[in-house]
């Protein structure tokens, strides 16, 4: 049998919290529904409010997520931005300059879609090169060696270890949304589905299949066709 969805497990439960209060009110209190090791009404109630909290929480680590992702990128971005000016300015400069400081930059192939590890990598090279210029003592090569804006390479070194940071952020934050989801599938699978399944069997058992409560009992399954979540 295929599994409750994530996407309808709260409504699922809505209608389930919904049908034991209308057939609890039927029945009377003399006669509360009672499911195994004691799961009634209140019981429902903290599951209800487990799972909303699953939900919530799910919110939150996708938007987080959906942020350092966007910072990341954005930090990715401006860090080849310097990264393509570097190259440029090294390339502009490489007949007064010795090769062996710029032959490795010049050859590094990276662009704005490249993996950020390759991206750290270059990065790295980049800083050991810049740093290889800076030492060099030549009036034709411009002391200190910045980019636009007065860009340093104590800058760049900053970003880089910013943007290295951003994608450890993204890990992390990816970690704790895929977490949070297992830890609501989990809840669907033991506690959500079973109540649902014992809880059918019940009504079922207490009517007649054409009884209103019958017809109105929250699936257990999602219809034929669906792809579960």
């Amino acid at each position: 049998m295929s599994p409750l969805s994530i996407e309808n497990s709260g409504d699922t439960l809505t209608l389930l919290k919904t049908s034991v209060a209308r057939v609890t009110d039927a029945r009377g209190v003399a006669q509360p529904i009672v499911l195994r090791n004691g799961f009634g009404q209140a019981e429902l109630n903290v599951a209800c409010d487990t799972f909303a909290g699953y939900k919530t929480a799910q919110q939150a680590l996708d938007s987080d997520l959906l942020w350092a992702i966007h910072d990341r990128d954005v930090r990715r971005g401006n860090c080849v931005d310097r990264m393509v000016e570097f190259t440029g300015l090294a390339r502009a400069f490489h007949t007064r300059l010795p090769i062996a400081a710029v032959s490795t930059v010049l050859r590094a192939s990276y662009g704005k879609r490249s993996k950020l590890s390759l991206l750290v990598q270059v990065g790295g090279t980049i800083v050991q090169e810049w740093q290889k210029i800076a030492a060099i003592t030549d009036a034709d090569v411009p002391h200190p060696f910045l980019l636009s804006g007065g860009y340093t390479l104590e800058r760049f070194i900053e970003d880089l270890a910013a943007l290295q940071a951003s994608g450890d952020a993204v890990i992390a934050a990816r970690s704790a949304a895929r977490s949070n989801r297992i830890l609501r599938r989990q809840f669907i699978e033991n506690v959500i589905r079973p109540r649902l399944v014992e809880y059918r069997a019940l009504i079922k058992g207490l009517y007649p299949r054409n009884h209103e409560f019958v017809l109105s009992l929250p699936r257990a399954n999602p219809l034929p066709g669906s792809t579960p979540a």
